[in-house]
């Protein structure tokens, strides 16, 4: 849906785009309210302000109520109104308030109909198209401008060009390079190595030199589509001071009032970080150098095949680096074939392979395995080594070695209904069943209790309500889940849902989000008494309440991206090659360290932030020393804990390797 939008959009090129949407319990239209986005110029808002006062006209001749501002942001460039803004277009979004009911009943007990929602929409539209036609020269005019000045602008920024690698995953790269060039982000291939004296990388510390290989992706922002390439790639996008003053004063004030007071609301509409190259976790650096020119990227461009391997009298070898890597495995295994992987770094052929490599070895396969796995080497994009003899001329592993242990072909269950986020399961429907092409079960975990488990060793649970999901699942279903995990079954589970395999009556993890326990709900102590909130002057709460927060728990994370370290040793990070991962969060819940499992992937060091808003002497405090994942062995199966959803809004690319690694390295039956 989104692609066929943004290609009529590309096609028809509009300069003034609404999307007519639903419902508020007041009409809605722009002007926007904080955040905005930087990367927009003045004249952005000032097209926002002239529209809506159009609008407004219109209404106010009706008697029509309406409001603007107060609410829907425009930060992030995902939404439906800020991306033709971007490109150059004035995009805003009306939200009506009539309907989805026939007649809605609001807070004062008066009714809107669902035909009075569509007279208001037919009247701003209408208003909207006037005040467009009255302006049309000008607004073309500011059309160029916003390119041209654009361009401008970036030519006086240090961040100039962007530079993503091809390794290890080249269908990664590939994939973001395609999606800027639909986008019109002009992007190149370099066809030999660049040396680099000042490049940056994208997980942060100094600039220095650096040897970018051939074929290299790199974006110049000096170029049209300069504010949309910059808001995409940007390493971390900025947020206006006084917004973030205001945002501060109302956490300070949070802080004063009691438990079970509401709370200031907080005007994030949405995440604050997206940065793609770190949410496909791939390689990626910026620089003020120029970098020599490559081959032009098209939209008809394709990825040079691998050529099928030779026929192997010993073994098929293939890494877990990429995401094709994993599917060819899965993708064997679910055709009945025996794949291994080698929990430890061996040799083959004179040739190095590290631990977490996939091993199809011709003994323990039927003779079709030749021909399938050079079918599907070559389908999927995998390059497959053909091995001749399993012993290995040094070290201590080879083919043979016992370190190379049987993975079992993976039959999953997919949680979802009644408690379960329906953007967390679909993001995990998606990419198994539609880009890993492997099938899923979905199911209510009230049938857990009911059906035969011993059918399936993988069952995945997205991100939900704890309360919700353990009346799904209730006593009877939490014991047969505890045996089936006992058994072999492998649990992953994400986000909110942790909780639901923490509680005591399942005890299936010992990691558990903060503030879970009676010990994290504690009262704070040395909560200054005084009538200001830090030392802003702003007005606050003139006592504390005894039962305030002070800061003793960890504040909502709206959307922010953290670098997290691996334990490169564990399964779970199999095919990772850098000891350092972005990770997304999304939530108010970190997740304290399992006490009797692994911690493969935590927070551990300082300067924990790489994009996102951030609360400070807050986020970084309690996110040192917790982790994004965890491993806990549960007889011969084992529970598999994310602290937010791996594969968030099915765009977030750089976790979700460690959910096929749960998926092919979980079950232990």
């Amino acid at each position: 849906e989104s692609r066929a939008l943004a290609g009529a959009m590309m096609r028809w090129r509009p300069t003034v785009v609404v999307d007519l949407h639903s419902t508020t319990s007041q009409y809605f239209f722009p002007p926007v309210a904080q955040a905005i986005n930087q990367n927009l110029p003045a004249t952005s808002f000032r097209w926002f302000e002239r529209f809506g006062r159009g609008n407004a006209e219109a209404f106010d001749a009706r008697g029509w109520q309406y409001f603007v501002r107060d609410e829907f942001d425009f930060f992030y460039p995902g939404y439906i109104d800020e991306w033709p803004t971007m490109h150059g277009a004035t995009g805003m979004t009306f939200e009506s308030d009539g309907g989805p009911e026939l007649r809605k009943r609001k807070d004062d007990g008066t009714y809107m109909t669902f035909e009075m929602g569509i007279a208001h929409h037919f009247v701003a539209s209408l208003a909207t198209l006037t005040t467009a036609a009255a302006a049309r020269s000008e607004r073309l005019r500011d059309y160029y401008d916003f390119h041209a000045s654009g361009m401008a602008q970036a030519k006086n920024r240090p961040l100039k060009r962007v530079i993503f690698l091809p390794n290890p995953d080249p269908l990664r790269a590939y994939w973001l390079a395609g999606l800027l060039v639909r986008e019109d982000i002009e992007v190149s291939r370099t066809t030999q190595p660049v040396a680099l004296q000042r490049a940056t990388s994208y997980l942060g510390g100094a600039a220095g030199k650096r040897t970018l290989p051939a074929g290299s992706y790199v974006v110049d922002l000096i170029q049209p589509e300069a504010r949309l390439a910059t808001a995409l790639l940007e390493p971390r996008a900025v947020f206006d001071s006084t917004f973030v003053h205001d945002e501060q004063a109302k956490y300070d004030r949070n802080k004063r009032r009691g438990e079970d007071v509401e709370q200031e609301g907080y005007d994030f509409y949405d995440i604050t970080a997206w940065t793609l190259p770190l949410a496909q976790g791939i390689e990626a650096y910026w620089t003020d150098e120029v970098v020599p020119a490559g081959v032009r990227v098209t939209p008809a461009d394709t990825l040079p095949r691998p050529a099928p391997p030779a026929a192997a009298r010993s073994a098929y070898l293939f890494t877990d680096e990429t995401e094709a890597g994993a599917r060819l495995a899965m993708q064997l295994l679910h055709e009945g074939f025996h794949v291994a992987i080698a929990t430890r770094p061996l040799m083959a052929d004179g040739v190095n392979y590290p631990r977490g490599t996939f091993v199809a070895r011709v003994q323990r396969n039927p003779v079709t395995l030749h021909e399938r796995i050079s079918a599907l080497a070559t389908d999927i994009g995998v390059p497959v080594a053909a091995v001749r003899s399993a012993f290995p001329d040094s070290g201590q592993a080879g083919v043979g070695s016992e370190s190379v242990t049987g993975l079992h072909a993976p039959r999953i269950l997919l949680a979802g209904g009644d408690g379960i986020d329906q953007t967390a399961f679909g993001a995990i429907w998606y990419y198994l069943e539609r880009e890993i092409r492997y099938p899923v079960v979905p199911i209510n975990l009230a049938s857990v209790g009911k059906m035969n488990l011993t059918d399936y060793n993988v069952l995945i649970i997205p991100s939900g309500s704890p309360s919700r999901l353990w009346r799904e699942l209730g006593e009877d279903g939490a014991e047969r889940l505890k045996a089936w995990v006992r058994a072999g079954g492998c649990v992953i589970v994400s986000g909110d849902a942790v909780g639901l395999l923490s509680r005591k009556e399942v005890a299936l993890t010992t990691a558990r989000s903060m503030g879970e326990d009676e010990d994290d709900k504690k009262e704070t102590k040395d909560i200054a008494k005084d009538t200001v909130v830090a030392d802003r002057g702003v007005p606050a709460p003139p006592l504390v309440s005894p039962t305030a927060s002070g800061g003793v728990r960890p504040e909502f994370i709206p959307g922010a991206i953290f670098r997290a370290t691996l334990d490169r040793t564990h399964w779970l990070t199999f095919g990772y090659e850098r000891d350092q991962l972005p990770v997304f969060l999304n939530t108010g819940s970190l997740l304290k360290p399992s006490e009797k499992g692994a911690n493969p992937v935590a927070f551990v060091g300082s300067d924990l932030t790489l994009a996102g808003f951030t609360w400070p002497n807050n986020t970084e405090k309690y996110l040192r020393g917790s982790v994004w994942a965890a491993v806990e062995t549960v007889g011969d199966g084992h529970v598999v804990a994310f602290a937010d959803d791996p594969l968030f809004r099915g765009f977030w690319r750089g976790t979700a390797k460690l959910v096929t690694n749960a998926i092919l390295f979980g079950p232990g039956r």
